[in-house]
């Protein structure tokens, strides 16, 4: 609101409105509201998928439409305001590229998996009707823990000056949806949070959601459709490496790829503690 209509507004006696939550200035008392508004949103997708639990996929998209246009109203951008310029490759591109990475850190993991022989491909075989529920499955479940647990986070931290805490932010939230399933053991958690910062990392890179969005789809299709059971059947030896029963990507050898791919994320991006943090996409 401009500030002549906040001066006429009091003039005539009413009260200045509160700016829209999606341009509002991150002040701690903004944050507050934000997050609280995310947390509505967050629950009313939560009240949705349970409602429609029997139908599957459609709960899940169900999920990742009332997280886009909740989130989309407090701030969360696809593309950061003034992030695209006539070098920056298009949205089209952004996502092919993330797919692409989400989808090579799949492959990296069950190379390392088998070559530390923590896991072992089983008899499996091609299934169709697995592999298109899995890819819109993927998306949809992508677009919910992104929007959520790293855009949501990451808009309320804005003011934060060190990247580094706004990292650890998202991987805690991240974290903490892993720890609220039932059996998450303590190994999944930590590859939840080291997944979260990863992608939180990605999304300040590329300053907005749609990189990160696709790396994690790609990674999810990959590692639950393709490699067990739509096309191969990987399975993981019950040792911490191998995720002790939760699956060959719930274990120390992915929370190592997944470790370094951070690291390697933030020497690309150039970023140090201490350095101005651009738009981000929030």
């Amino acid at each position: 609101m401009s500030e002549q209509d906040a001066q006429a507004r009091a003039g005539t006696g009413g009260a200045p409105r509160e700016p829209d939550l999606d341009a509002a200035p991150m002040t701690p008392a903004n944050a507050a509201r934000v997050a609280a508004a995310g947390l509505f949103f967050h629950a009313c997708g939560l009240l949705a998928g349970a409602l429609l639990a029997s139908y599957g996929l459609a709960a899940m998209i169900a999920q990742a439409v009332i997280a886009e246009w909740g989130v989309s109203r407090l701030g969360v951008r696809w593309t950061a305001e003034g992030a695209a310029t006539a070098s920056t490759p298009s949205p089209a591109a952004r996502a092919a590229r993330g797919v692409a990475l989400g989808a090579g850190a799949a492959a990296v993991t069950t190379a390392a998996l088998l070559a530390t022989g923590a896991g072992r491909f089983d008899r499996g075989g091609l299934v169709p009707t697995t592999l298109a529920v899995g890819a819109l499955s993927a998306g949809a479940t992508a677009v919910w823990h992104e929007l959520y647990y790293r855009g949501l986070v990451l808009r309320v931290t804005e003011k934060v000056k060190q990247p580094y805490f706004r990292l650890l932010a998202a991987g805690l939230a991240e974290g903490a949806a892993a720890a609220a399933m039932p059996g998450a053991t303590p190994l999944e958690v930590l590859v939840a949070g080291l997944f979260g910062a990863l992608m939180a990392a990605l999304w300040l890179h590329d300053r907005g959601a749609v990189l990160a969005c696709a790396t994690h789809a790609g990674w999810l299709f990959t590692t639950r459709s393709v490699l067990r059971g739509g096309v191969f059947e990987l399975a993981g030896t019950p040792t911490l490496l191998g995720g002790s029963g939760a699956g060959p990507f719930a274990g120390g050898v992915t929370a190592g790829v997944l470790a370094a791919a951070l690291v390697a994320v933030l020497v690309v991006s150039g970023r140090r503690p201490g350095q101005p943090t651009p738009p981000d996409g929030n």
